[in-house]
């Protein structure tokens, strides 16, 4: 009797055993980092910009130390996007997702493996504690793209599989989907650049006469960004918006007369918009836009032979 009673206690713990090999796996998400790629990112163009983040599952179930598999994927439908797009408004950024790194596979909707991969990762079961498993992600912005200012989203939903790793691997079926989805961010700022290249009246020998030149500058902003260029009186000293002049050797009294202008004609001296001046504002389409402007030397007393300059400062607000 004794001896039925011990193997009856054996057989007991081999069939307790048995019951925790073949339990059910759950996996669901603990955490997802999402990506940023940045809060003032330049958009005329982009550049290329790689970050990384990560989706933690806390999986429960199978037998003390048996090799498990749980699979993630990032969206639906099919095909996978390639590129990916964040959003802002009417406005697009192209982005994608690869699994741990860069050169890795772009990562699949639960629905297509077409141009991606479902993310697959093997772990050793606990059945008496959750085990985390995580998912390394890189997304990289693509360079080049010529993007108005805004804070651009995707919100990807995330679904995962879980199962016994020598049941085959991965691939659409019927995923779980979680409760949460994973964030890739971009928030691209307002940017300009200026240019704008020196301006020669020429050789004259007499000022009986106007004489008129011109230039253009050349400013480039974000899509969409408002500018305003504005321009001061010069360095000759005691220059003025009304009575601009440049000086010998550009340097010393001045007393060549001359004005810049905003409009042909010449008309309206460009200034800082105050005592009477005006300034030219534009809005930026992420391209080089051309901004004319007008000078002119009018009539006047003649002067001393040489170079007469004056040095005049631009200023673009945006």
């Amino acid at each position: 009797m004794r001896m039925s009673r011990s193997v009856f206690v054996m057989l007991a713990a081999i069939l307790f055993g048995w019951s925790a090999t073949v339990s059910a796996q759950t996996c669901t998400v603990q955490s997802t980092s999402g990506l940023n790629f940045g809060t003032n990112l330049k958009g005329s163009p982009t550049d290329q910009t790689d970050v990384f983040g990560v989706v933690t599952l806390s999986c429960t179930g199978g037998g003390n130390g048996q090799t498990r598999r749980a699979c993630l994927a990032l969206g639906t439908g099919a095909p996978v996007p390639n590129p990916r797009s964040l959003v802002s408004g009417a406005n697009t950024l192209n982005f994608q997702l690869y699994d741990n790194s860069t050169s890795g596979p772009v990562v699949a909707t639960s629905q297509s493996e077409s141009v991606g991969r479902i993310m697959e990762r093997t772990f050793a079961a606990d059945p008496h504690a959750p085990v985390i498993v995580s998912f390394p992600i890189a997304g990289r912005l693509f360079a080049g793209q010529i993007a108005a200012s805004g804070t651009y989203t995707s919100s990807l939903p995330i679904s995962v599989w879980e199962g016994n790793a020598s049941g085959g691997g991965c691939g659409p079926g019927d995923p779980i989907p979680q409760a949460s989805n994973f964030i890739a961010t971009a928030q691209v700022g307002a940017d300009c650049t200026l240019s704008i290249p020196d301006v020669s009246f020429g050789t004259v020998t007499r000022l009986t006469n106007p004489i008129n030149a011109a230039t253009n500058a050349t400013v480039t902003c974000t899509s969409g960004a408002p500018w305003t260029l504005a321009m001061n009186a010069g360095s000759t000293p005691g220059n003025t918006y009304a009575a601009r002049r440049m000086s010998l050797g550009g340097s010393g009294p001045g007393v060549v007369q001359y004005q810049i202008y905003r409009d042909p004609g010449p008309a309206n001296v460009w200034g800082n918009g105050t005592m009477g001046t005006v300034t030219r504002s534009g809005t930026g389409v992420g391209t080089p836009q051309s901004v004319p402007i007008y000078l002119q030397v009018p009539a006047q007393a003649p002067q001393a032979e040489g170079t007469y300059r004056d040095t005049v400062t631009a200023t673009l607000t945006f």
